[in-house]
């Protein structure tokens, strides 16, 4: 028999690529138009091996869109806890959003075009994108540097601005890396929630 490190280590790899191949189909077809079926094939499983690892194709969209969300939440808190002005941390974390989108567009595909589907199930506990760039504008307001208004519109404002611009690369509207326009759209994140509001 084989040692038990040994099966997990085997059984982690094909999680891996049971989750890769999920990706790639899910972006491509999207969730309702993928099946168990399609997953095995891709992967050279059976459908029963599959079930073996995810009950249904729901779960294992869940677990993909909850790691990987929570994966950027944790880049971007690493930034807004970090030194330095808020306007360059803002400038700084979404470079970083812009970079992981580089490195890998089909899992940025997949969280963009699924997001609705799956950012109601979430538990407000877990670490979230959105919850750090709010974070960061309240701390702005803090010292005064973005004028205080509703953090949640201002939340909205900067990730409109951002994932707009993402959508449009998946789409073909934006070509070229998308981090490389990353200075742009912080430069119109900030302009956007500091711009003084007539009447207030």
């Amino acid at each position: 028999m084989l040692p038990h490190s040994i099966k997990r280590q085997s059984a982690e790899k094909t999680r891996r690529e049971i989750q890769r191949a999920a990706l790639t189909l899910f972006a491509e077809k999207g969730v309702e138009a993928t099946t168990i079926k399609s997953i095995a094939r891709h992967t050279g499983l059976s459908e029963g091996a599959l079930y073996r690892h995810y009950v249904s194709k729901d779960a294992l969209g869940q677990e993909l869109f909850i790691e990987n969300f929570s994966a950027i939440a944790r880049v971007l808190a690493e930034i807004r806890e970090s030194k330095g002005p808020v306007n360059a941390r803002l400038s700084d974390m979404i470079h970083a959003f812009t970079k992981a989108y580089d490195q890998d567009p089909i899992l940025f595909r997949f969280l963009l075009l699924t997001q609705h589907g799956y950012l109601e199930n979430i538990d407000v506990a877990l670490p979230s994108p959105i919850e750090e760039i709010r974070q960061i504008i309240i701390e702005g307001m803090d010292q005064g540097k973005i004028p205080r208004r509703d953090p949640n519109v201002l939340t909205a404002m900067v990730m409109g601005i951002v994932l707009q611009a993402a959508t449009f690369s998946v789409y073909g509207r934006i070509t070229g890396a998308l981090s490389d326009i990353s200075k742009d759209l912080a430069q119109a994140c900030w302009q956007a929630i500091t711009v003084a509001v007539e009447g207030r």
